[in-house]
């Protein structure tokens, strides 16, 4: 049991530190020698950098932020893989890697745990659980922002519509609220635009 335990300990501060890059900061920072928590909407995402340095330069940013949610996913299983190849453990560990990942993303021990929003780094965790949960999830978040043309409108819409296609295509409990501690965290992380969707 210690064993066990130890091991989703290690799986998840392997994720968590593979998440906390985030690369709108490193972006700016090393790009364009400023932080992008100083401008625009002060937000660590690839939204912000978009807003405040072009579409050319959102590019390097989703990539990065997208594809370091699968590095996790296939380095924890390529390091741990007798572990993760039993059946239940490979399910659990698998969501404590997103999970993981995303927290990193919102929190990074490398930036002073100030990070982005978490939907580009959530996207890539959501293709690697199901096709179905990414497809879903991908055709609300276009929806609703060809409708109100607000990006924060479209995600929380996206996030809420993460656990629900878990439930539709899947129906495992574990992953429902897996799925929704995730959703919880990004609409958490949407919080003052919330207040700003309210206010105007």
């Amino acid at each position: 049991m210690v064993n066990i335990i130890f091991v989703f300990v290690l799986i998840a501060i392997i994720s968590y530190l593979i998440g906390s890059l985030n690369f709108a900061i490193i972006f700016s920072l090393l790009i364009k020698k400023q932080d992008i928590r100083k401008y625009g909407s002060k937000n660590a995402g690839m939204t912000n950098i978009v807003r405040i340095y072009g579409a050319i330069s959102g590019i390097p940013v989703f990539i990065g932020d997208f594809l370091k949610s699968i590095l996790a996913i296939y380095l924890c299983n390529f390091l741990f893989s007798d572990f993760l190849s039993l059946n239940k453990f490979g399910l659990y560990g698998n969501l404590i890697i997103g999970l993981a990942v995303i927290i990193g993303h919102l929190y990074p021990v490398y930036f002073k745990f100030r990070g982005g929003k978490g939907i580009v780094t959530s996207a890539g965790v959501i293709l690697t659980q199901d096709i179905r949960f990414f497809i879903t999830v991908l055709v609300v978040f276009l929806a609703f922002f060809l409708i109100f043309k607000i990006v924060a409108i479209a995600s929380i819409s996206a996030a809420v519509a993460y656990p629900i296609s878990t439930l539709i295509f899947f129906n495992n409990f574990m992953i429902f609220i897996f799925a929704l501690i995730i959703s919880s965290l990004v609409i958490y992380a949407h919080r003052s635009n919330i207040k700003k969707i309210i206010n105007k």
